[in-house]
């Protein structure tokens, strides 16, 4: 009987075998989970613009349907790197969660702030970001949840691109 751990920030989530559906139990949270989703973007890097807009790695974007009503634990991250970037002054980078239909929002506290370096023609990691945990909760059966990303200013000179994303959401009971 294997038991797997995910620790993200002060949250663990447990995986636990259970009768006939897989249980997975949040520690600090209390509660059980059921039905996980979760989606691994995949495909060519995505280049973050002015205005922010749903992270399209083109094979596989990072989105989730949630097809059941009930509230979700969200879990997301994106690995963000400057390729041959030129950026003469502060700049922010902002990756967040967005629900995409059923009156298009974003999900509330769902989102992390980047201040990007001052930098002349670097490629290279720029951030490992993780979306603060959040929890969500839909009436609806088809709620999509999608990574969106955007910088206040374009580099002058290449480009701060999404290079992985993923996004995980585990229903509570």
């Amino acid at each position: 009987m294997a038991t797997g751990i995910i620790q993200t920030g002060q949250m663990e989530v447990t995986n636990a075998p259970s009768s006939s559906t897989h249980v997975l139990r949040v520690a600090d949270l209390g509660a059980s989970v059921l039905y996980p989703k979760t989606v691994y973007g995949a495909g060519t890097a995505y280049s973050l613009t002015a205005s922010p807009a749903a992270v399209d790695l083109g094979t596989t974007d990072p989105e989730v349907t949630l097809d059941q009503a009930g509230t979700y634990l969200l879990l997301a991250r994106a690995l963000l790197k400057y390729t041959g970037a030129t950026i003469p002054a502060n700049q922010v980078a902002t990756i967040k969660l967005r629900r995409t239909n059923n009156t298009a929002a974003d999900v509330t506290n769902a989102v992390t702030n980047i201040a990007l370096d001052v930098v002349t023609t670097r490629t290279g990691l720029v951030a490992d970001v993780t979306i603060p945990p959040t929890l969500y909760t839909t009436l609806n059966d088809d709620d999509v949840i999608a990574m969106f990303g955007g910088l206040d200013g374009l580099p002058s000179l290449g480009s701060v691109d999404v290079t992985e994303a993923c996004i995980l959401a585990l229903r509570t009971v």
